[in-house]
């Protein structure tokens, strides 16, 4: 079937995969049921959508690593075994053995510990709790008090039964223990560490999925107009919102509304725009302003 809305099927599933959930990114995927029962199934599935993004245009790089990423969670998913993204499958520019008094082995280790860093959905990192004391094992005794009164709640986390330590936290430590620190191979190795967590944080990857939701979208659509009438017509709000530029300010002011309007129908009104689904958009249009200018008067 001919794709309507976006400029591809590669842009469609990379929109969907790095930018949608649910039943949205279900229903754009071809996400059966039964892809969760038979594992040659899902494995075909897979496959077909990798090489449709894989493909070489011009979709920006970091958004097809994004949209592989979430691929390759959704297959584990699928195939019942569980993905956790750690920095050890990621690459990143690891620094030089400065300090040559360090033995190899010495900065293997820390190579090692850090590789269990786990990567969230949004690029942060989570320290497992065992790295902590395996990073810093000359304060093991210390860490446990550290870790349970120290690091105040924002700080720490618990996913799955496993307690995690934010990277800020560690970052912070790191700095403290290098200003503190009298031993030559202690500082080598923390400034090691330190320098391996930023070249984790500018890694592709990373940089991909920080950045996933701070885009206009326009480059998967074949329009503006199709990028619009798409949102309002297929998407649910969480989603649909973002695109449409539908904003908390927009209830409080109502010529601000009335503007939002004005513009949208300027682009989507079917006396202007002939694309399938105008007419759906127009009125979905027409009644968020409707809401919007109701809670106003309402005030």
């Amino acid at each position: 079937m001919k794709e309507i809305y976006f400029r591809s099927i590669q842009h469609k599933y990379i929109f969907a995969l790095a930018n949608l959930d649910g039943e949205n990114r279900s229903e754009m995927l071809c996400i059966e049921p039964n892809l969760y029962y038979y594992k040659k199934a899902a494995k075909k599935w897979r496959d077909e959508i990798e090489c449709e993004i894989t493909q070489d245009t011009d979709i920006d790089k970091t958004k097809k690593t994004c949209a592989m990423y979430e691929l390759e969670h959704l297959y584990k998913r699928m195939i019942q075994k569980s993905f956790e993204f750690k920095v050890k499958n990621v690459k990143y520019k690891k620094p030089k053995h400065e300090n040559v008094y360090v033995k190899k082995e010495r900065y293997k280790h820390f190579d090692d510990i850090i590789g269990q860093i786990v990567i969230t959905d949004d690029g942060g990192l989570l320290f497992p709790e065992k790295c902590m004391f395996e990073m810093f094992e000359e304060y093991e005794k210390d860490m446990r008090y550290f870790i349970d009164n120290e690091i105040s709640s924002d700080g720490k986390i618990e996913l799955g039964g496993q307690l995690f330590i934010k990277m800020s936290v560690v970052v912070n430590l790191l700095f403290r223990l290098l200003s503190e620190s009298g031993d030559g191979e202690k500082r080598a190795l923390y400034e090691y560490a330190n320098k391996s967590l930023n070249s984790v944080v500018d890694s592709e990857i990373v940089q991909a999925l920080r950045s996933r939701f701070e885009e206009d979208f326009g480059e998967y659509f074949v329009s503006e107009q199709h990028k619009y009438i798409f949102a309002l017509s297929k998407l649910e709000p969480k989603f649909a919102n973002k695109i449409i530029k539908n904003t908390p300010e927009l209830y409080s002011d109502e010529n601000k509304a009335r503007k939002w309007r004005d513009e949208m129908l300027r682009k989507i009104h079917p006396d202007f725009c002939s694309i399938e689904g105008a007419e759906e958009a127009t009125a979905k249009v027409n009644r968020l302003y409707e809401s919007m200018t109701e809670v106003e008067n309402d005030e």
